[in-house]
């Protein structure tokens, strides 16, 4: 999970020593810049007094859904679209490397060309016109292409990506550009955050083997932590707050507390209990949850700390039961360890069953001391269980009738349309996935009341309702029209107001 946690993950730069003329063999190189083109302002640029990095767009733009699932990417249409980036360098860098990812349905007949040029400035009518690497991947699959260009002093590189003119567009996202042989000597201590790698070879290597973010774009917070959590080196104690969290309570009954069963999992456990359970609507016939005792202070556990991905749709996901009438169960959380604050609680009223929760923690995205408490939130029975908990990456699921990320929550559904247009699995469910559902003969998008899906609202759907009538299973049920997670009088009065005259 810690390796998967970023988006996008970039492919590894690298530069073959044997195309390297005899001065470059044996020389460090590093990436000294990315972009990904996430900003609709348009590309970042980069001058740190060493290197300097420039772009004339050339009439390109910015635009989201590139078949490269990382967001926006860089689009060009026509031969008239060709953007241009310059490369300053300090001397002694004897080699200058771009990659790039790019993504084109049809050939477009677009060339990365490059040119050598003395001066301390981007000049955007340079002359670029020497062929460096084609780019001829088609059928909208993320492709990349690395070029090299060997440098001596006072030169800067400039590459064009030069639109061929063929029909259609070519989207170019994740942009690297690495330098040899002129790579910074007094880099950052590997357990402080700052540009790509670090001063220990032996950290660097071993955490950037499992983690390349970290050696070709920037060495964050996440970095920082994972010298310990890989066991690459110490950093003070930042291996106690592992990315993520997961825990299902398992099959097998074992007496005691939870702190006792799950000591990898949970720090401590507060006034009676939590407890192991078999007995409750979550879960199959033996599957474990956590029950909560009675009394005060309130039958409470607090998990150990665990770190979030940074730039990362993250929820917390768990599963709960509990007695209506009753207050609790409750959900607090602390990003220091210390001070806990209130993000949920179950409401009294509790239809039965076995209800899905999923808490956004986007807005807390990159925190790396994160403690959840799980907490009776009563000091009598509640009846209360909770399992299956787990930090969940991605966009939150929709309807495979409502535009969203890849996929949709309706399995067949998302099969279905996915067999033919893949697109709608891999990178987003948009608003032709949507037509598709129909026109593929995989669903239906129509009137949510139009339960049978004849086309009317009328006498048979109320039946369907009146048949699912009570509580909703977690995965919920289409009866529900008024999304409270219970079929009753509310959704009759949703579907008569829709009936056909």
């Amino acid at each position: 999970m810690l390796g998967d946690g970023r988006i996008p993950v970039w492919v590894v730069v690298a530069v073959l020593a044997a195309c390297m003329p005899r001065s470059a063999q044996g020389q460090d190189t590093c990436q000294v810049y990315g972009e990904g083109f996430e900003s609709f302002a348009g590309p970042q640029e980069l001058d740190d007094g060493t290197f300097r990095v420039q772009w004339c767009m050339g009439g390109a733009s910015i635009a989201g859904g590139s078949f490269c699932p990382t967001g926006n990417a860089l689009r060009m249409a026509s031969v008239t679209q060709d953007p241009i980036v310059r490369v300053g360098t300090p001397d002694g860098c004897t080699a200058v490397t771009i990659s790039l990812d790019y993504s084109q349905f049809v050939a477009t007949g677009t060339l990365l060309r490059w040119a050598l040029v003395a001066d301390d400035g981007i000049d955007c009518n340079q002359f670029v016109n020497t062929a460096g690497a084609a780019l001829l991947e088609i059928g909208g699959t993320c492709a990349s292409v690395t070029h090299t260009v060997f440098t001596g002093p006072g030169q800067s590189v400039y590459w064009k990506i030069d639109h061929g003119g063929g029909a259609g567009a070519v989207f170019i996202d994740n942009v690297r550009i690495s330098v040899t042989g002129c790579c910074a000597s007094g880099a950052h201590a590997c357990c402080e955050t700052g540009g790509p790698g670090c001063d220990d070879p032996d950290v660097r290597d071993c955490v950037c083997s499992v983690d390349p973010y970290c050696c070709e774009t920037e060495w964050d917070a996440l970095c920082v932590q994972e010298v310990e959590s890989f066991a690459c080196g110490t950093c003070g104690g930042s291996a106690e707050c592992p990315v993520g969290l997961a825990v299902d309570f398992g099959t097998l009954f074992v007496p005691g507390a939870v702190c006792a069963t799950f000591p990898e999992v949970f720090e401590s456990c507060e006034g009676t209990g939590p407890y192991l359970s078999s007995i409750g609507a979550c879960g199959d016939v033996g599957d474990m949850s956590m029950r909560f005792g009675t009394g005060f202070p309130y039958s409470a556990v607090v998990t150990r700390c665990f770190a979030l991905p940074p730039d990362v749709p993250t929820r917390l996901e768990f599963v709960y039961t509990k007695n209506t009438g009753t207050l609790g169960p409750r959900l607090d959380m602390s990003l220091d360890g210390d001070a806990f604050v209130e993000v949920w609680q179950a409401p009294i009223t509790f239809p039965g069953g076995c209800f899905g929760i999923a808490v956004d923690l986007e807005p807390i995205a990159g925190a790396t001391d994160v403690r959840v408490r799980f907490s009776s939130g009563s000091s009598i029975d509640n009846g209360a269980r909770i399992d299956d908990i787990a930090i969940t990456l991605g966009p939150p699921p929709h309807e495979c009738c409502a535009t969203g990320g890849p996929g949709c929550t309706d399995a067949p559904v998302e099969a279905c349309v996915c067999a033919f247009d893949a697109y709608c699995c891999d990178v987003a469910w948009d608003e032709l996935c949507v037509f598709e559902v129909e026109q593929l003969g995989c669903g239906v998008c129509g009137r949510p009341a139009d339960l049978d899906g004849d086309g009317d609202v009328d006498f048979a759907d109320l039946l369907l309702v009146i048949a699912g009538w009570g509580p909703c299973p977690p995965s919920g049920c289409p009866a529900d029209l008024n999304g409270d997670k219970t079929v009753g009088f509310a959704d009759v009065l949703v579907l008569i107001g829709e009936f056909d005259p």
